[in-house]
């Protein structure tokens, strides 16, 4: 509601009635205070309408100039961020784990079935090279940049392998030159996929030794874990739901029953 209107509502709240007596000087006052209100508000309007019309005409390189200079600023701000803050940053988060892992991994030796499990792993994943990665090269804007894989090391973990256990920003050359970061982030992975197959474990009564035939597959508790590092725990539900029939591959068409070979090992989960 503009003033105008709010006092013609008020003087129409207090006219003259029989329950609501009036003061009618007070009543000619408020008109001419509404009639002023009213030509205030036409002049305001206009006033502001000219004055962005003259700002535009004549400060339009001002304007544009403190645009640029802001840009400029931001953009050199914001490039010391990446180039120099964020990495230090980064490093810093990154020491500060390893510390952490090789503390870790010193304060609580890994079960030798736990170790038996990574070797397995490593031969099937990057044939026991810590520094295993694939590459190519690609034409990008007319250059030739060398591409990397983003499965790295021993384990060929992925980007979200990675994320899932707090590795994001780990940068490539610290990881596949680091056998203990691999080692525990190999273990930390295998206890991430053990929570989200343990209901199922469960539900199907599967064995630490032995194990269950599920379809045409002996199925263990290692031998799950192994093929949930291959294809992900969703893909090993979705096999164990299905008794065997829904058998997933990984990129390179490698089946989730191949990985069922590594049964029989006593892992130790946190």
């Amino acid at each position: 509601m503009t003033a105008t209107g709010f006092f013609k509502k008020l003087f129409s709240l207090t006219a003259t009635d029989s329950k609501f007596p009036t003061d009618r000087n007070l009543d000619g006052k408020m008109q001419l205070a509404a009639l002023h209100l009213h030509e205030l508000e036409r002049l305001t309007k206009e006033i502001f309408k000219k004055k962005i019309i003259l700002f535009i005409k004549y400060k339009w390189f001002w304007l544009v100039k403190k645009t640029i200079y802001t840009s400029l600023i931001l953009g050199v701000l914001f490039f010391i961020y990446k180039a120099k803050i964020r990495p230090s940053f980064v490093r810093f988060i990154i020491n500060e784990k390893v510390s952490d892992i090789e503390k870790s991994i010193k304060d609580h030796p890994i079960a030798q079935g736990n170790i038996d499990f990574w070797v397995g792993i490593r031969q099937l994943e990057g044939s026991n090279d810590y520094k295993a990665i694939r590459s190519w090269t690609e034409s990008i804007k007319g250059r030739k940049v060398k591409v990397y894989s983003q499965y790295w090391g021993a384990y060929q973990m992925g980007d979200l392998c990675r994320e899932e256990i707090g590795l994001k920003d780990m940068p490539m050359e610290k990881f596949l030159n680091d056998k203990i970061i691999q080692d525990w982030a190999m273990n930390k992975y295998m206890n991430v996929n053990y929570k989200f197959l343990y209901p199922y474990i469960a539900k199907y009564n599967i064995p630490t030794y032995g194990g269950v035939r599920i379809g045409n597959n002996l199925v263990t508790v290692s031998g799950l874990i192994a093929a949930a590092h291959l294809v992900g725990h969703t893909a090993v539900i979705a096999f164990l739901e299905t008794d065997g029939k829904v058998v997933a591959c990984d990129g390179n068409k490698i089946p989730l029953t191949k990985y069922l070979q590594l049964n029989n090992l006593k892992l130790n989960f946190e």
